[in-house]
Parts: structure tokens; C-alpha cells; sequence
């Protein structure tokens, strides 16, 4: 009950760790046992006999030894302890990391960034107390009690047993406050993920703020919810000091119980000054630990509580069609694809693709058009491996989908999405991340082709220029043309461009798609775009409406055919007369 057995479970391995940082506790309290019988000793040949009777070289010998122990032991604990923690919570993130790769995309998109790195990275972090501290410190606490009634109970079992019968008390009381303990503090850490998440997106959207004029609003409703967590701050620790004041009674109250029988064997002649001494020094020993192991507690429930949410999060189903560990086993350079009869939703009963029905052949440029929503970048997201079709089949080359490995698959097909995520660190670092072999040129080259060298050479900088916090130093067009960089220069066999010039000026955009139907001439590409005018050179545009392909050929048969992409190239025609009007 007082040990969380999912934690423990990722303790394989470091056990020995747990056992030496208890190990090197037990020395210093058989250290310190030796050295209260020395100093009872010396004491009761004082009695005896004064000054002359004192062995000082054995007293001075046990002192010593004593503060040699605890210099050196002391420190061990602190290393072996924290080695223990390290090595668990670097499992925990490795187990978190995997599982975040692992789940379906949707689950990103409903569950908050600041609940999985509260949980990740401060839930991870608050372990440190329950590996480091609490877990040496409880099995240190139960074999203490023991350690010292063998030691002083040849001197006499009265004391010696009145001080091993109290101090499970307290032991006893920890186990009645863990229920309500645990309850405040899943409520406390909600708490703290509900108000990172809230204030996360309050600075995220401040411009919006500022430009509502909300941002007094905002505030107010910050201070509300930092009062409500400060309130659940203040109840928990109004329950700590509670139990640490009952605590304080067991533990006084106990080795006060243990002096008093103490003084009565004394004055009955069971025991000799010294012994007696002995015990008044040995008696608080007898709850201390206990004590401590009460203080780690309440800090590690902290840790526990922040694991159920790391749990709950390894525990979250994959959903996910198995794949088998298979590489793509295409003939020669075969990328041809084709879906069959395939079908997705999100959500039961609400479908997002239904019986969609492709062909692409290898070397091909083929084009997905259509309103905004109707399922063009979910099929994208399918093609890549983001997410597997509830219904139907993809192929690629003679080989189904299930059967390639995801690893395989991406190095096969490369995703361009609308809103390409630029990392922290510098333009050559965002490269390598697709091809880490790549020379200075190659990435020059690619970079030069989508634009991007006026930049490069403005800040005299070139591929080692700093792009900030997801491409912060770079406008919305420039981080564009970096991931179509970084794409190109992966040089997959399949491309697909998901409105990939979306946030690039129209003279910018010309370029570029000459630099990619330069770049991919040989190689399959799926372009999904609203501008028709990028696509009409495709062999082959299908019309997705409603989840539904609902018409294909190419541009010239489509506009002759007169329907929805008729109508789609017709009110593109009329923006664009707007706006050379205005």
C-alpha cells in the first residue's frame, strides 16, 4: 500500500542501487549504535571509577571513526540514491517518448502540449524524491526498529521492546493519511496542468488578446484560477503539517515512553548508569527514520500522483492496424500506389474519406482538389503512415501498407504539410534532420532553388543562421521554403505537397514549383492545393468532395466536363479579377 508497484516495476535493474543507498544508512546506524555504547561505557567507568577508569584512546578511537563513517557514508547514499532515480525517470521518458510516436495523430490534436509536458517532464522530474528519497528511506525506516532492539535488547527487553512496539504507529498513520493524500494530490497536480495549459495559451495568443483588447479579461481569469490553485496548495499542506504534528507526538511520546521504562529499570537495578545512558541516546533513533520517511512521503506523493497521468498515458490504446517489421520490397524503383475502397473516419459515424479509389502510377504527378474539410490531408496523413484506413487498402508497389514498417514507408514517401515544423537551431541543423550525410553544396543547392540564399547571405551567416524557437526568427513564407528544402533534399521516391506554398507570395510560389517539378520530374508527387494554378499540369486531379472522389482526368477534361472543379476554377478566376480591380 505505502509502494506504488507500477513505479517499482520500472526499478529492474537498479535494485542493487536501492539496496546500497540502504546499505550505507545501516552503517552509519551501526556506527552510531557502537558509538552510543562507547559513550556509555565511558560513562559508567566514570561512574565507577573516574577519569582513571575512562579508556579516553577507545572513546577518542570510536569518535572518530564515527564522524569518518558519516563524512564518507553519507555522501554514497546521495549517489547511489540518485542514481537510482536518474536511471528510472530516463526509462520513464524513453517509455513516453516511444508512446508518443506510437499513437494515432488525433490523440495530439485533442490532448493539451502543457498536460504532456507537465506530465513528462515536472511529473518525470518529481520522481526524483520518490526513487531518491522515499523508496531507500521506507526500507531503511522498517529495518531499523529491529536493528536496534537486537542491539540493546541483551540489556534489557522492557525498554527495548516498549520502543519496538510504538514506533508501527507511525507506520500506521501513514497508511490512513495515503488515501486522503493521494486524493489531494491528484486534485493539486490537475490542477497544475489545467492552469500551465491555460497560461500557455494565454501567451501564445496575446497578440490575439491585445488585439480584441481581452487581455484584462485574460488576466483576471488567470489570477482566478492561480487563487483556486493556490488554495488546493495551501489545503495539502495544511494536511502535512497536521500529520507531522501527530507524527511528532508518536515519535516524542514513544522515546519518552522508552526514557521513562528506562529510568524505571534503572531505579529497580536492571540496568547500570551507562546502559541506561545507552538508551536515552538510542531511543529517538528508534522513530527518527520513521519520521523522515513521513517528510519524503508527502514529497513523493507528489511524484506518485504526477505517475498516474504518465501511466494513464502509456496505457492510452494505439488503435493502430499492426504493422509488421517489413521493408518495402517495391521491384527496381516501383512507387506506384493504389488505394482501394478505402475509408476513415475519427469519430464513429462520422465519416472523413469514403470508398476512395486511386491510381497512382510511378514517376506520375497526380493532384487532390477540393473545398476546405473534405478529407484532402487526412488521405495525405494516410499515404505517410500518420494513420491506417478503418476500411480498404493501400499499396504500394505490390505491397500492402501493413506490411511495410513506418520507418520503411518514410523513407519511401516524404509529407510537405501546410504548416511545416521548424526546429530550435540553425538552417543546416533542420536540413540534416532529412538527410544527415548531406555536403554543404547539396544543401546550398536545395536551398537556393525554393529562395531562401537572399536570406542566407543578408545575415552573412549562410546554412549556420539561427532560426529561433519553431523558426520564430523567420516569416511564414521563409519557414515554408525551408521544409520544401528539407524535402527535397531527403530525395524520396514519393513526394506530397499538402498546400505547400500556402503561406508563400505568388512570385515566390512560381519559383519554387519550378524548382519542384525540376527536382521531382522522375519521382511520384501528390500535390494538394487550392490553387489550381500549381496543378494543372498534373497527368491526373481528382476532385474529393464530402470525402468522396466525385470526378478525375486532367485539367482540360475536367473544365470541359463542367462540374465541381469547373466551378472551383471559375470562382478562383473571379477572386483573382478582384483583386488586380482593387
Amino acid at each position: 500500500m505505502l509502494i506504488n508497484k507500477k513505479l517499482i516495476s520500472y526499478a529492474k535493474g537498479v535494485k542493487p542501487y536501492i539496496a546500497l543507498a540502504v546499505a550505507t544508512k545501516v552503517v552509519v546506524l551501526v556506527t552510531n549504535i557502537f558509538f552510543a555504547f562507547s559513550i556509555g561505557g565511558a560513562l559508567q567507568s566514570y561512574f565507577e571509577g573516574g577519569w582513571q577508569a575512562v579508556n579516553v584512546e577507545l572513546l577518542l578511537g570510536a569518535t572518530g571513526f564515527t564522524i569518518v563513517m558519516r563524512a564518507v557514508m553519507n555522501p554514497l547514499t546521495l549517489i547511489f540514491s540518485h542514481r537510482c532515480s536518474s536511471i528510472v525517470r530516463s526509462r520513464l521518458r524513453e517509455a513516453v517518448y516511444e508512446k508518443m510516436v506510437k499513437l494515432e495523430t488525433q490523440y495530439h490534436r485533442t490532448t493539451g502540449t502543457s498536460h504532456v509536458v507537465s506530465a513528462v517532464v515536472d511529473g518525470v522530474e518529481s520522481l526524483e524524491s520518490y526513487f531518491g528519497s522515499y523508496i531507500p528511506q521506507f526500507y531503511y525506516a522498517i529495518m531499523v526498529p529491529f536493528i536496534l532492539f537486537v542491539s540493546l535488547v541483551k540489556l534489557d527487553w522492557r525498554p527495548a521492546g516498549i520502543l519496538l512496539i510504538i514506533s508501527p504507529l507511525i507506520l500506521l498513520c501513514m497508511m490512513l493519511i495515503m488515501d486522503m493524500a493521494g486524493k489531494m494530490n491528484r486534485k493539486h497536480f490537475g490542477h497544475y496542468q489545467s492552469l500551465g495549459s491555460f497560461f500557455l495559451e494565454s501567451l501564445q495568443g496575446l497578440p490575439t488578446l491585445k488585439l480584441f483588447g481581452q487581455e484584462e479579461e485574460r488576466f483576471d481569469e488567470i489570477k482566478e484560477r492561480t487563487e483556486s490553485f493556490r488554495k488546493t496548495t495551501m489545503k495539502i499542506l495544511g494536511m502535512q503539517l497536521n500529520s507531522i504534528i501527530l507524527i511528532d507526538f508518536i515519535t516524542y511520546g514513544g522515546a519518552a515512553a522508552g526514557i521513562v521504562v528506562t529510568a524505571l529499570s534503572l531505579g529497580k537495578g536492571y540496568l547500570s548508569f551507562g546502559e541506561s545512558f545507552t538508551f536515552l541516546l538510542l531511543a529517538s533513533e528508534f522513530f527518527l527514520p520513521l519520521r523522515t520517511l513521513v517528510s519524503f512521503f508527502h514529497i513523493a506523493m507528489g511524484g506518485v500522483s504526477a505517475s498516474e497521468k504518465i501511466f494513464h498515458l502509456l496505457e492510452t490504446s494505439e488503435e493502430r492496424v499492426h504493422r509488421k517489421e517489413k521493408p518495402y520490397k517495391g521491384k527496381g524503383n516501383n512507387t506506384s500506389i493504389l488505394l482501394k475502397n478505402v475509408s476513415f473516419s475519427y469519430y464513429r459515424g462520422s465519416p472523413i474519406l469514403q470508398d476512395i479509389n486511386m491510381e497512382i502510377k510511378q514517376g506520375e504527378t497526380v493532384a487532390l482538389v477540393g473545398k476546405s474539410g473534405c478529407g484532402k490531408s487526412t488521405l495525405a496523413n494516410m499515404l505517410v503512415g500518420f494513420m491506417d484506413p478503418i476500411q480498404g487498402n493501400i499499396s504500394y508497389g505490390e505491397q500492402d501498407s501493413v506490411d511495410i514498417s513506418l520507418e520503411s514507408l518514410r523513407r519511401k514517401v516524404c509529407l510537405v504539410p501546410q504548416n511545416t515544423y521548424i526546429f530550435t537551431g540553425t538552417i543546416e541543423e533542420n536540413l540534416r534532420m532529412a538527410n544527415p550525410y548531406a555536403k554543404d553544396e547539396d544543401m546550398i543547392r536545395v536551398c537556393k532553388k525554393v529562395g531562401l540564399m537572399d536570406l542566407m547571405k543578408g545575415s552573412g551567416r549562410g546554412l549556420a543562421l539561427q532560426v529561433g524557437e519553431a523558426g520564430s526568427q523567420l516569416s511564414g513564407g521563409q519557414r515554408q521554403k525551408l521544409g520544401i528544402a528539407r524535402a527535397l533534399l531527403r530525395n524520396s521516391d514519393v513526394f506530397i505537397f499538402d498546400e505547400a506554398t500556402s503561406n508563400v507570395d505568388k512570385e515566390s510560389e512560381e519559383e519554387i514549383w519550378q524548382a519542384i517539378w525540376k527536382e521531382t520530374q522522375s519521382k511520384t508527387t501528390i500535390i494538394i492545393s487550392h490553387r489550381l494554378s500549381t496543378i494543372i499540369h498534373a497527368n491526373r486531379i481528382y476532385v474529393v468532395d464530402k470525402g468522396c472522389i466525385v470526378e478525375w482526368g486532367n485539367h482540360n477534361h475536367l473544365m470541359a466536363n463542367g462540374g465541381l472543379y469547373y466551378q472551383l476554377a471559375l470562382e478562383q478566376g473571379e477572386l483573382r479579377r478582384k483583386e488586380e480591380v482593387s
